[in-house]
């Protein structure tokens, strides 16, 4: 089996498997991240990486997701700035579970 070498921000180099590693890669770009918990500390350990790291542990069977951009409408130049009453009201919301229950179910399924 393939051996990985990485390194952890608090225990310094570890040695991982292929299964240990999850690689997500953009699909506009071809870079991305690469992610794996220290077998010392637990801590998730998030690294972005050059598409040639990428391709690299791919070729060596890291299981791997793609990410895009949503297809999203262009932003609005005229529309007011999102402000610090705005993210206080977005908290409030987020804390009122029946409100969320209520935005997720409007959505399309």
């Amino acid at each position: 089996m393939t051996t990985i070498r990485a390194t952890c921000g608090a225990c310094g180099d570890v040695e991982l498997t292929t299964a240990d590693v999850q690689v997500m890669i953009s699909e506009e770009t071809g870079e991305g991240t690469y992610s794996f918990r220290c077998p010392h500390c637990q801590d998730v350990v998030v690294k972005g990486s050059p598409r040639h790291t990428i391709d690299l542990l791919v070729s060596a069977g890291v299981r791997y997701s793609t990410w895009g951009t949503p297809a999203e409408s262009p932003l609005d130049p005229t529309a007011p700035a999102f402000d610090y009453d705005d993210l206080l009201a977005f908290h409030a919301f987020l804390t009122d579970d029946a409100a969320v229950a209520g935005a997720l179910d409007s959505l399309p399924h």
